[in-house]
């Protein structure tokens, strides 16, 4: 079978599944979401099925009877109330496959250190889902008592497990050839997610929650000043996003794809994003600086008392209820903060390390700085890379969830409704006139 034709049904299964997460998330699309997410995985399945590594099929041929022989009826016969069952038990067994998947590879062969590292986080996450999923199968199923399961120094030996797999996991990756210790590495993820999962129930079930509501109550002459359409952001700032967003996902897919096998000219199209990126940064600053209220997306020490105020909260302690935020909310400040830090690290190294590439800027000059200086500027250069793969992927998993949307819609649309705005916002911290929002 042609690579190319299996990278479009690779790349087809992936869309499916990132349609049917989008569409399960409201009762009016639940169906299409389910039928595209088997599409996706129906595809996904004949893609791995096509490639020239399957030589035998009559293995697979069986695993495939035994688990339609116990998914179908289980599909027919479950009473619509054990749904919650099913689906945990459904998650369970799909995370032990994916764990044993990523055993029976590492063993296969003596993978590289990127492969290794797949490898171990696969089969750790998967290890911590398949005891994760069990626990709320018992649970759920009422097979687990749901009283308190404690014990003196929990938390010390939970983070102790997680903190040996880890290490177990790192020496791995480093040393790939190390077999002995994959089975206890194996173990400790075991042991890890059935502990925590524990711990996070009883956190759930028994921990105190504070009394009245989330946020404090808005002021009402305040709140009928408030329009119905609320700008929320300007066009300028809009289109920096958007552009901002497209060169960030352009970075991330000419910098890992050549990692994972596909081969084109990466090179010329990641510092061609790159360049764009930074010249979206020194407008977004410039932007920032002089049209827009500078300090509104930057931490300040309100936001580290409502913090704090929350934190109280979620342990139990007695604490006013937080204000409603200003047009930014604090853990959008801390995004926001992250995601400065992290490109205050790969724009600049980026940006020289364009020096050791054939770009029409300039000359190609690779002696620029020693060697263990370019090593070091590497280094520092992947490390926050990989620290912006998991904010994209934070970001748009989270632009994406339903309690979320309304923000999604105000980044492309511009504007948000009175009813969102009261909602989220305290319209004596973020002030708002006629339609435009005011400079707090």
């Amino acid at each position: 079978m042609s690579p190319t034709i299996l990278e479009f049904f690779y790349m087809a299964a992936t869309a499916g599944f990132i349609l049917a997460l989008k569409w399960m998330s409201s009762p009016a699309t639940a169906r299409r979401g389910v039928l595209t997410g088997e599409l996706g995985m129906l595809l996904a399945v004949v893609g791995t099925l096509l490639r020239y590594e399957v030589v035998r099929y009559d293995w697979i041929f069986a695993a495939f009877l035994i688990g339609s022989a116990i998914g179908v009826p289980l599909a027919y016969l479950m009473p619509m109330t054990a749904v919650p069952q099913r689906t945990a038990i459904s998650h369970a067994f799909g995370a032990l496959a994916s764990a044993l998947i990523g055993t029976a590879e590492f063993y296969k062969i003596t993978p590289d250190h990127f492969t290794a590292t797949a490898l171990i986080t696969e089969t750790l996450l998967g290890f911590l889902t398949f005891t994760a999923s069990l626990m709320a199968f018992g649970k759920l199923q009422e097979l687990l008592p749901t009283r308190p399961l404690v014990y003196r120094g929990q938390n010390f030996v939970n983070l102790g497990i997680l903190g040996m797999a880890i290490a177990a996991g790192i020496y791995l990756i480093a040393a790939p050839d190390q077999l002995w210790l994959y089975p206890i590495f194996a173990v400790l993820a075991l042991a890890f997610g059935i502990l925590f999962m524990l711990g996070h129930s009883l956190y759930v079930k028994f921990w105190p929650k504070p009394a009245g509501g989330h946020t404090a109550p808005v002021n009402p002459e305040a709140a009928k000043r408030v329009p119905e359409r609320v700008t929320r952001h300007s066009f300028a700032a809009r289109a920096f996003h958007w552009i901002m967003a497209a060169s960030m996902l352009t970075l991330l897919v000419t910098s890992f794809a050549p990692i994972l096998g596909w081969k084109f000219d990466w090179v010329e199209l990641h510092w061609m994003a790159g360049i764009a990126l930074t010249i979206s940064i020194v407008y977004h600053i410039i932007h920032a600086s002089f049209w827009l209220d500078f300090w509104s997306i930057w931490l300040n020490k309100e936001d580290v008392n409502e913090a704090i105020t929350r934190f109280k909260r979620a342990l139990g302690q007695s604490a006013p209820a937080p204000r409603k935020s200003a047009k930014y909310p604090w853990d959008n400040k801390m995004y926001h903060t992250a995601i400065v830090l992290s490109a205050l690290a790969v724009v600049p190294t980026g940006l020289f390390m364009m020096v050791r590439v054939r770009t029409p800027l300039w000359e190609r000059n690779p002696y620029l700085f020693t060697d263990g200086t370019w090593g070091w500027m590497y280094v520092l250069h992947g490390l926050s890379g990989i620290g912006l793969v998991g904010l994209t992927m934070a970001h748009i998993y989270f632009a994406i969830r339903p309690e979320k949307l309304w923000i999604t819609k105000g980044m492309v649309f511009g504007d948000i409704s009175k009813q969102e705005f009261l909602e989220h916002h305290d319209p004596q911290r973020w002030v708002v006139e006629g339609s435009t929002a005011r400079k707090s």
